[in-house]
Formats: C-alpha cells, sequence, structure tokens
C-alpha cells in the first residue's frame, strides 16, 4: 500500500469519499487486472499495437509498421482473442510464458495496424512502460503487458481523486459513478477508455468548482483553458463536455476583461487544433467503419430524410436502450460471458441512492442543475448519432456500434443535476447503506468475472442453464449450409466432450428447402463404449427454418472427455432434399472432423452440446 504510506509523509487528508475510491480501486481494480485474461479486454489488442507504436515515439497510428517497426509476435500469438473457440483462461499461463521476453515468438514483419486512432496522451504512460520495461530493460512480455494495466489503472485512481477533491458537491454520488463496475473494468485493461474517462470527471468536477466561485480569476480562466485542452484529448465524444462552461459562465462572470471573448476563441482554436486537426490526421488513410459507411453520404442522408433519421434513433433508444443501460453498469469483454443479474439490480439501487446523500453540501443553482442535465441528454444523443455518421451504413434503418461504456463519462451529469433537489432534500440514506450496495455489486461483477474466465462452464453457477460448449467467437450460422441431406448426401461429426452431465446436442438448421413428407434420422453414439446415446426420425416441423434444433437425451454424469459420433441421415423412406445444416467458415472446431458421406471436409458443423452443471444440476438433484 505505498499510496496511503506517501498520502501520510506528506500529510495529505483525505475525505472518505476519496478513501473509499482509493481502496477499491487499488484493491478490486488490482484484481480485475490481473484476472482478466491477457488482451480479454474490450479492444485491447489494437490498443496494444497502439502503445507499441507510441513506445517507439511513433504518435502518429500506423506511421510506421511492417519492417519499420516490427511486433512482438508473443502479443499476438497468445491473446485471448485468438482462438475461434472461446475457453476458459489456461491455468498454467504464468508457468508457460511469463518468463518469456518480448521476442521469444519473433516479430511479425508484415503489417500489423491498429484500430485506436485517439490521441496518443491517452495511452502515453502504458506506452513508457513498454518503452522502458519492455524496450530497454527488457522484462518479461508479460510482466510488461500486466505492468501496462497497472500503470493505467494508477493514472485513473489519480484523476478519479483529483476529481472528487475538487467536485463542490456531490461527492459521494461521483465515487459512486467512478467505481461501477464497468468503470472499474475499463480502468483495469489497456484502453483509452481509462485515461479518457478520468479526463470526463475531471472536466465536469473542475467546471463545477470553477462555477461555485463568486468570479473566475485570470487564473482560474487559465485553469478553465487547461481543463477544455485536455478534454479535447479524450475520446470524441467527449468534446461536447466543453458546452458545460459555457452554460455555466457568462460574459459577466469573468474578473479578467473580454474574459469570456478569450474563453470562446481559445476553445475554438483548441477544438480546431485538437479534435478537427487530429481527427484528420489520425483517420487519414484508415477506415475502421462498416462496409457501406461514408460520414458525409450519411450527414447528406440525415439532412434530406429527418424524419426518417429521427425514426431511426427513437426506434434504437427503444430498442436498445436497456442494453445501453447494462453496458454502462457492466459487461465483460466483448460480451463473451454474461455478467450475474444481481450485478446490475444492486449498482442501478446504489446510483438512485446516491442521489440521496447529503454531507451538508452546497445547493448548486437551477441553472448548474439544468445545464448538466441539457449536456448529458445532447452529450448521449452526440454519442448515438456519431456512431450512426462515422461507423454505420449510409441510410441504415439501425445504428451500429454504441455500447453502454461510451456514456460513463455523462452519467454523472444526469445524477448531479438532480440531485439536491426538493425532491430529494427531505430525505437522507446512510452512506454505508450505499457502499455495500456498490460493494456488493461489484462482489457479484468480479466473483461473475472469474467464474466466466477460469472456471469451466463457470456462468451455470450464476444461471440456470445448459452450459453450452463450443462457444464460437465468430458467430456467423447463416453464411455457409451444407448440401441439402438426400439419399446421396449424409453428415458425420466428431465430438469430444469437456464437461460432465452432456445431456443435449443442438445444431443451426434450416429447413425451408425440405418436404412436408421427408424425415430426418439422427444418431449419436459414444464411442467408448460403442453404445447409443440417442436415435430419432424427426419431421420437417420438427425442424427450424434457421435456428437451433435440439436433441436431449439423458444425461452422463461422467461425459467429460468421451468421444461422439453424430450421423445425420435422411429418414426411412426418404430421399431428400432434406434440410440444411449450418457449417462454420473454416475449421475451428480442432477435436474433431466433420465428413460428408465418408469424405472429411475443411469446416464443421455450426453445433453445441449442452451439460447439466453449476444451478441447472443442483435443482436437477432436487427434483424428484
Amino acid at each position: 500500500m505505498r499510496i496511503l504510506k506517501i498520502i501520510r509523509d506528506y500529510n495529505i487528508k483525505l475525505s472518505k469519499p476519496e478513501i473509499t475510491v482509493l481502496l477499491t480501486l487499488v484493491i478490486l481494480g488490482t484484481f480485475t487486472t490481473l484476472a482478466t485474461p491477457f488482451s480479454a479486454g474490450f479492444d485491447e489488442e489494437t490498443h496494444l499495437i497502439r502503445v507499441w507504436q507510441i513506445s517507439a515515439f511513433v504518435f502518429i497510428p500506423n506511421q510506421k509498421v511492417g519492417n519499420q517497426l516490427p511486433y512482438p509476435a508473443i502479443y499476438h500469438d497468445l491473446s485471448y482473442r485468438r482462438d475461434a473457440i472461446i475457453q476458459t483462461a489456461d491455468p498454467d499461463f504464468w508457468s508457460k510464458y511469463g518468463e518469456l521476453p518480448l521476442d521469444a515468438h519473433d516479430y511479425i514483419y508484415s503489417p500489423k495496424t491498429t484500430r485506436s486512432v485517439y490521441s496518443p496522451i491517452l495511452l502515453l504512460p502504458q506506452a513508457l512502460v513498454m518503452r522502458y520495461l519492455g524496450r530497454a530493460w527488457d522484462f518479461p512480455a508479460m510482466v510488461v503487458f500486466y505492468a501496462c494495466r497497472i500503470v493505467g489503472l494508477v493514472c485513473y485512481i489519480i484523476l478519479v481523486l483529483i476529481s472528487i477533491r475538487l467536485i463542490p458537491y456531490g461527492k459521494w454520488l461521483l465515487a459512486v459513478i467512478a467505481i461501477s463496475p464497468m468503470a472499474i473494468f475499463q480502468a483495469a485493461t489497456i484502453t483509452t477508455d481509462t485515461i479518457s474517462n478520468g479526463i470526463g470527471f475531471l472536466f465536469v468536477s473542475g467546471c463545477l468548482a470553477l462555477a461555485n466561485r463568486k468570479e473566475i480569476s485570470f487564473k482560474g480562466l487559465i485553469s478553465l483553458l487547461g481543463l477544455i485542452g485536455l478534454l479535447f484529448t479524450a475520446k470524441i465524444n467527449f468534446a461536447f463536455l466543453v458546452l458545460l462552461p459555457f452554460i455555466f459562465f457568462g460574459p459577466k462572470s469573468f474578473t479578467t476583461k473580454r474574459g469570456y471573448l478569450i474563453l470562446v476563441t481559445a476553445t475554438l482554436v483548441l477544438a480546431s487544433l485538437e479534435v478537427v486537426g487530429w481527427s484528420i490526421i489520425g483517420y487519414t488513410n484508415y477506415d475502421m467503419a462498416l462496409e457501406g459507411a461514408n460520414p458525409i453520404g450519411q450527414i447528406q442522408f440525415m439532412f434530406s430524410h429527418p424524419l426518417q433519421f429521427i425514426k431511426i434513433f427513437l426506434l434504437d433508444l427503444l430498442n436498445h436502450g436497456f442494453d445501453y443501460l447494462k453496458g454502462w453498469i457492466g459487461v465483460y469483454g466483448y460480451s463473451y460471458w454474461s455478467v450475474p443479474k444481481v450485478t446490475y439490480y444492486l449498482y442501478f439501487c446504489a446510483a438512485i441512492a446516491s442521489i440521496f446523500l447529503h454531507e451538508d453540501e452546497i445547493v448548486p443553482s437551477r441553472r448548474i442543475r439544468s445545464g448538466l442535465i441539457a449536456v448529458f441528454i445532447l452529450g448521449s444523443i452526440a454519442t448515438i448519432v456519431l456512431m450512426y455518421i462515422t461507423y454505420t451504413p449510409v441510410g441504415n434503418l439501425s445504428i451500429a456500434g454504441v455500447q453502454g461504456r461510451y456514456f460513463i463519462p455523462f452519467m454523472p451529469l444526469l445524477l448531479l443535476g438532480i440531485t439536491n433537489l426538493n425532491l430529494f432534500s427531505y430525505r437522507k440514506i446512510p452512506i454505508w447503506l450505499v457502499y455495500t450496495l456498490v460493494l456488493s455489486s461489484l462482489a457479484s461483477y468480479l466473483i461473475g468475472l472469474y467464474l466466466s474466465y477460469h472456471v469451466l462452464c463457470g456462468t451455470t453457477y450464476y444461471e440456470t442453464g445448459f452450459c453450452y460448449q463450443p462457444y464460437y467467437k465468430n458467430w456467423a450460422p447463416d453464411e455457409l449450409y451444407s448440401p441439402p441431406i438426400s439419399d446421396q448426401m449424409s453428415l458425420s461429426q466428431e465430438i469430444i466432450v469437456h464437461c460432465n452431465g452432456v445431456s443435449q446436442l443442438r445444431l443451426w438448421s434450416n429447413a425451408s428447402e425440405m418436404k412436408d413428407e421427408e424425415t430426418l434420422l439422427f444418431a449419436l453414439q459414444n464411442m467408448n463404449d460403442k453404445t447409443t446415446v440417442i436415435e430419432q426420425e424427426v419431421s420437417k416441423s420438427e425442424i427450424p427454418d434457421g435456428g437451433w434444433y435440439a436433441l436431449d437425451f439423458p444425461p452422463d454424469w461422467t461425459s467429460e472427455g468421451k468421444f461422439y459420433f453424430l450421423t445425420i441421415q435422411p429418414g426411412n423412406d426418404s430421399d431428400g432434399p432434406g434440410p440444411k445444416f449450418a457449417y462454420t467458415l473454416k475449421h475451428d472446431y480442432l477435436d474433431g472432423k466433420l465428413y460428408e458421406n465418408d469424405t472429411i471436409i475443411s469446416t464443421d458443423l455450426v453445433f453445441q452440446y449442452g451439460c447439466i452443471t453449476g444451478i441447472k444440476k443442483v435443482l436437477s438433484e432436487l427434483s424428484p
């Protein structure tokens, strides 16, 4: 706890919210840093490439790639994202790879580009760690990687502590938001969100602190411009927070003559250089959007079809608003694994309860509260609209790419805007209750994180369904189908089960071309003891047109490691055409082979076997 020793040595007095945040982020943030598998965070692979580039003092993204700046292959080869089948983390990861140097797997000399094109300031601390621990001092590659995570977490802690120190009211509320499960996950992984979120909190706090003064001196004006300059280095949607000072302050708020004019002029200059200028530099010759996206064309579409765009926007909120809320509270990287539902209930209650926390703080004016709420609304709308303009194909009827974590810096505005209103002023909730809710939410989130990433079928310990394996990363079941089953075409798939209690096998099928009178015969054999697990003939009405068809059978409580063989062929007196079954785009399932008739082909069936584990197993044992 060196941070606490430094605080004692310099006689720094921390408030209760600051101590709470410090201890929570140090303990739980460090746990998250270590428990999240290598490169399992959101876009962590591409941010790590950018860290590598900046560590060579190449600040413009992708300015040097390939032979000019070869990339350590170990960071590519060992990434959690590399396997097409998502599995639990290797328990022997550190013993196998913990001492390997950066060049252990050689370097990648072909162009290894990054999608992380934000300001280099957002990854500079991690890049300095990479430069000195990795390039200069030859620390092991994994030590360098996790040190990059740790230094990002430290930067986030510092920015949040300063934010809580500066903010004149709502200290506990800001503390609760800063230690949300999603905020901690982002702070504990290598991403631009780590520092960007901290900058967002700092800007809001700094603006409120200045608004609490009777007048803004020249020194205060310089501080405000410094905050604006820092804000413009954050992610581009954060730039809409700059509306706050123009709502809070008028020309008469400054002691310096022409202070407001200086603020307006300097903001425009900084925006031109840091937002517009960097966007032109960073995004030059690089396209990270979906096919068909064209910002200019999308803007033209929005202005030529305003009512249609408004409908698209409102439908997006209606269809995905709840998902955005969940994404703000907490999800795991790429949403591979589900978060325990109790996490959302507990944290949502904590966030609402934090509105009622009062400790003789000042009451902000109606103008301040209205400004906070207005910027929350505008910033949230702008975040969604930006994704439609920059990422979504022109004229698309839905908005792609929006994630709840993008709203983290805007949520304090809403809650700070409604706190201390007369509606809430007569009630007071004890701080211990709010923190208990937050801590319980974080505990469930982190337990779920550990179970998901490190325990086979771990999610079934807080969910009641089957444990389905294999879990595909590239999920595109309708992209490639088999030929229709017929008297000239049968399919056979080898399957090795990795969990006990297998009781179901499901396949993605399409029976749209199947004749009504045709039937299909499924046979599943246990090759270890040469027994038939199930042999079932089904009709067209039972097989979906683009969905899962499930075969259920009595559970095998010792199925782990057993070899099964599935055969699909026409039913009795059937000759086809029968249904088609989804294929993977390439041979991803390495445990077994797929046969068309008796010929091995270079792909697999899209299938999953379901095991009874966790809660489902307990319930099955309790049932008569």
